[in-house]
């Protein structure tokens, strides 16, 4: 369902900029940027804090809807109640809207420029994610999830994975997580400012790199000592997965519009080392 893709879309990149913003300003600002800043980020956390309050909320209405395949499911109390009270993705829900609710609370009624209470309620919110995952595969309405080897473990998901493919060797799954911010703001701040940001920025490009790649060596362990097989993709492998797609979705992709087209071009030229 597109409508749930962009749902999610919308709640993720909500629930992230919240943390992002506050855990940056409680843990690693100075005193005076936090000072700063701390006006205008609370404005955007705020609204960012609704719009995953309502996300969620409309995130339980399409799985209503889908659970039942009828549209009309997502509009009818009785359904989304029915999911809440009688599935585990509708028990794991029902706890994720109450941190999205709190979270907004705290910014709301916490004291300004104060960070740690808002870092803390969007990171409860955001590991909260986790049970839906593992709500579904246990009672059997997902049968398999792709996502980072970091996710993996966090998820605790070899509580009911009988099986891991390892993505260590070579993998045609790639996260993109860049950190952005405002060219604007940052052609505004002082050049010593702009210094400490790109370093800073650099720095965190490389202990992301090891990190993910830690993790990557680490959920095979995790999995293995749950009991659950572990099997490794390897170069041979993804290239007939590339060969199949090339054939297939990539074709059916490129033909939507020149643009599509383009963008598909320029990934293939992409080499990961």
């Amino acid at each position: 369902m597109t409508a749930l893709a962009l749902c999610r879309f919308a709640h993720f990149l909500a629930a992230m900029l919240v943390f992002g913003a506050s855990a940056y300003l409680w843990l690693y600002a100075p005193e005076r940027l936090t000072r700063a800043l701390s006006p205008a980020i609370r404005r955007v956390t705020l609204v960012a804090s609704i719009v995953a309050l309502l996300t969620a909320m409309v995130w339980l209405a399409l799985e209503s809807a889908s659970m039942a395949d009828d549209w009309s499911a997502a509009l009818d109390p009785a359904a989304i109640g029915a999911v809440l009270a009688d599935t585990g993705f509708g028990h794991a829900w029902a706890a994720h809207l109450l941190l999205a609710a709190a979270l907004a609370a705290v910014i709301v009624f916490g004291p300004p420029g104060e960070w740690a209470a808002t870092s803390i309620a969007s990171a409860a919110l955001l590991a909260s994610l986790g049970l839906v995952g593992h709500a579904a595969m246990q009672t059997g309405a997902c049968d398999a999830g792709i996502t980072s080897s970091t996710s993996l473990i966090s998820f605790r998901l070899e509580e009911v994975a009988k099986h891991l493919t390892s993505g260590a060797g070579a993998s045609y799954w790639f996260m993109l997580e860049p950190l952005m911010m405002s060219k604007s703001v940052f052609d505004a701040l002082p050049k010593n400012h702009q210094e400490i940001i790109l370093a800073v920025g650099s720095e965190l490009e490389a202990f992301g790199k090891k990190g993910a790649q830690d993790d990557d060596t680490e959920v095979a362990k995790v999995y293995e000592k749950a009991g659950a097989k572990v099997a490794a993709l390897d170069i041979a492998t993804v290239g007939k997965w590339r060969d199949i797609a090339r054939d297939t979705a990539w074709k059916d992709y490129a033909k939507r519009t020149p643009l599509s087209a383009e963008l598909l071009q320029l990934a293939e030229r992409i080499t990961v080392s």
